[in-house]
């Protein structure tokens, strides 16, 4: 808890004036022009400040005394402590356990995956070698259709034209 500051006692209030003071003022006078007015702001953004620097003296003020309150004596001091390095060991220890169990994981589907891959090429390259050969035999049989067609279509024009020459 915060220990509450020393308040300033309060100045004593001026005696109240009678009322036909009070409406005798009011009837023609002008407004009053404040002293204040000029330095509100500066004054405004000094108490800002000030007000700042207390709230955070209360906070520091209200954790200290939980802490003294918690702690108490060295003793329990060390106990603290000795629980957060432990809860500290057991949060770094799961926290290793589960990187490791990632890093296994991310290395069997990278297997798995780089087994199946291979795999999958070593049967395109088959099929595409078999294709390959498919090909080159059709071909190779289609080159000799037409190369026996054309020597069996210039056969009988070159016997002619030896039958000719001759």
């Amino acid at each position: 808890m915060a220990t509450p500051t020393k308040k300033a006692t309060p100045k004593p209030r001026a005696k109240a004036k009678p009322a036909a003071a009070k409406t005798r003022g009011r009837a023609g006078a002008k407004p009053k022009a404040t002293a204040k007015a000029p330095h509100s702001r500066v004054e405004r953004a000094a108490d800002l400040q000030v007000g700042a620097v207390l709230v955070a003296r209360d906070t520091v003020v209200d954790a200290i005394e939980e802490l003294r309150t918690k702690v108490g004596s060295r003793q329990s001091a060390e106990k603290q402590l000795k629980k957060v390095e432990h809860r500290g060991s057991v949060a770094r220890t799961k926290a290793e356990r589960e990187v490791r169990q990632a890093s296994a994981r991310i290395e069997r589907e990278i297997k798995r995956n780089r087994t199946r891959l291979e795999r999958e090429v070593r049967n395109l390259r088959k099929d595409a070698d078999k294709q390959l050969r498919n090909v080159r035999g059709d071909v190779t049989r289609q080159a000799d259709v037409v190369s026996s067609r054309v020597q069996d279509a210039v056969a009988p024009i070159v016997d002619q034209v030896s039958k000719v020459t001759a």
